[in-house]
């Protein structure tokens, strides 16, 4: 070993009593390259380590004063210098005094006379234990703060995920959640629980008026006027652009509901003193109660909903109670339960296709495959109206199947037809992913349409990872063993665990609408957004934006770098014969420009 192996910065503590040992060690270990500090006795090396802490101590044990044992029980006992290895020196050669020696803290022991080449090897072998000590607390370190760093991440990204980010209440999923959880309190102990839904009366003139900065300031108050009429175990969520939603539990019935209705409106009455302008805004309210109104969640939103839509028919800034024999709403629900059976095998069911574009070059790159029902009396019934209806009477599954199986076929009458391939996204729901076996349906209709597996992608909701996270891993392991690409749907509505996106084996995170309709103005809506186009990329995930409707939302996802896009700016979900002439629209136009 040469002086140059020495790091510049290892300093020794050599410890004895003999002057002429002390200098021949010394004289050594500096010709190696090491500082070397000297000590005539404990005393003084209990000095010398407190004020210059080196990295190694070589003490002798036999001294005047306080013995070599003495004086490393003390040094150990000393924050500042009970992690500096000691090596003892000595003439004592009984097991008694080797065990005392490492009993007092020593990390070794040499005895005297010894060939400095042993004496050396132990000093070099005890610093680099030190140090690869040092480096594991210093990995430590680093490691517990990314996982502190993780860990806030993810609780900031569950926050998100569960609360409207302008109001900071609890967002619809949120409130599906807590309310189911109080209606099973509710059927345990045979209490009721009301539901008001709320709107705000005007409030798109105001918002057009004042600015989208004003309408906002208006809803965070409206929240917070909420909030301080209601009890610590009532429920309160913004599931809209200027409705919001409460859950009372345990209340008496309709009496106790209204009563904190009337506060409601009496808070949100007052005058509201926003950016410099005092305004006004009135509120329409409907109830519906468990167990008269509704037995699940979903049913008893409608039914308030119901209510307050007829409460703004008549008199706004109204309270109005859920009437089965006076609802139009419901008499609709109730004529639309009754004609969703065989919709299917009538015909009645049709997908329409919404094209997926890459950002850069406008170019047809997918089409996601949108449910919807042309009813021969009503017309066309959007999606979130009939879906909970097949959902309730078990018809999703079979309905599901028969989306997927068309879904193949029509891509694959595109691809016979010569025109280009593009990807085919399916959503799933949660009853078609748990009860169905959807690995032998893709398989299935992938194999009677003759379509490659690389040119299907099912699109799964957060939520379903709540559920059984296990199973929803290995249904889509064995999914992806056929070749097909996954996608989250609507990411940022639920929450997603990290832990659970780490282990997924997805292809892409998709952007819910909510967060690109506000991006032009609201600042954490583009801050979410940016997040998520951030996480993708960390995950190795491609990303794309729904509900891209305007130049200014798909320059803001440009700039990101976000890939791919579908809205309204592009195209509307298209009947399968016009997103066929699309298609080809978009071929003759690339072929023209390639010539």
């Amino acid at each position: 070993m040469t002086a140059q192996d020495v790091p510049a910065t290892q300093t020794l503590l050599v410890v004895d009593d003999n002057a002429i040992n002390l200098g021949v060690v010394a004289e050594h270990l500096v010709d190696l390259g090491y500082q070397v500090l000297v000590a005539l006795d404990g005393e003084e090396a209990l000095k010398r380590a407190a004020h210059s802490h080196p990295d190694l101590i070589l003490l002798d044990v036999m001294m005047p004063g306080i013995d070599g044992f003495e004086t490393c029980r003390r040094l150990k006992a000393e924050p500042e210098t009970r992690d500096i290895p000691v090596i003892f020196m000595t003439a004592l050669d009984d097991v008694a005094d080797k065990v005392a020696a490492f009993d007092a803290g020593g990390v070794d022991f040499i005895s005297k006379p010894f060939q400095f080449r042993e004496l050396l090897a132990r000093v070099r072998t005890h610093l680099a234990l030190r140090e690869a000590r040092e480096q594991v607390v210093v990995q430590n370190q680093a490691l517990e703060q990314e996982i502190a760093a993780r860990a806030e991440a993810e609780a900031r990204i569950r926050y998100i995920a569960m609360h409207d980010s302008l109001t900071g209440l609890p967002n619809r999923a949120t409130f599906l959640d807590s309310l189911g959880a109080a209606l099973a309190d509710a059927r345990g102990t045979g209490g009721k629980v009301a539901v008001l839904a709320i709107g705000l009366d005007h409030f798109r003139a105001i918002n057009d008026a004042q600015g989208h900065h004003v309408g906002d300031q208006m809803l965070e108050s409206v929240a917070a006027r909420m909030m301080a009429c209601l009890r610590a175990e009532d429920i309160a969520a913004r599931i809209g652009g200027d409705e919001f939603v409460v859950a009372l539990p345990d209340v008496e019935g309709a009496g106790e509901a209204q009563t904190v209705a009337e506060a409601l409106l009496k808070a949100l009455n007052q005058p509201m003193l926003v950016n410099g302008t005092t305004l006004r805004v009135t509120a329409s309210i409907g109830i519906s109660l468990y167990p008269e109104d509704g037995g699940d969640p979903t049913g008893l939103i409608r039914a308030a909903d119901a209510a307050m839509y007829r409460t703004k028919k008549g008199r706004r800034g109204a309270i109005g109670l859920f009437a089965r024999d006076l609802s139009t709403a419901s008499e609709r629900w109730h004529t639309l339960s009754h004609d969703i059976s065989g919709a299917c095998e009538r015909g009645e069911l049709q997908l329409h296709y919404q094209p997926q574009v890459s950002i850069a070059e406008q170019k047809i790159i997918g089409a996601e495959a949108l449910l919807r029902w042309n009813h021969p009396t009503l017309g066309m019934i959007q999606p979130d109206l009939f879906v909970p209806l097949l959902e309730e009477r078990g018809m999703m599954v079979e309905v599901g199947r028969w989306v997927i199986e068309t879904a193949c076929r029509e891509a694959m009458r595109w691809r016979g037809e010569g025109l280009p391939a593009v990807r085919m996204a399916v959503n799933l729901s949660a009853q078609q992913f748990y009860h169905d076996d959807l690995v032998d349906t893709g398989a299935r209709a992938l194999e009677e349409s003759g379509l490659d597996a690389k040119w299907l992608e099912l699109e799964l909701t957060e939520s379903l990872a709540l559920e059984d996270g296990e199973v929803m891993i290995r249904i889509m392991s064995d999914l992806k063993s056929l070749g097909i690409s996954l996608s989250l749907d609507d990411f940022g509505t639920g929450w997603s665990s990290l832990a659970y996106l780490r282990r997924f084996p997805l292809d892409q995170l998709k952007i819910d609408r909510t967060f690109i309709r506000d991006l032009s103005y609201h600042e954490r809506s583009a801050a979410i957004v940016h997040s998520i186009i951030e996480l993708a990329r960390q995950l190795g995930l491609d990303c794309i934006a729904e509900g891209v409707e305007t130049e200014a939302q798909r320059a803001f996802l440009l700039e990101e770098n976000c890939l791919s896009m579908q809205g309204f700016l592009f195209s509307q979900p298209l009947a399968a014969e016009q997103m066929r002439a699309l298609l080809q629209e978009h071929m003759s136009t690339d072929r023209g420009q390639a010539a």
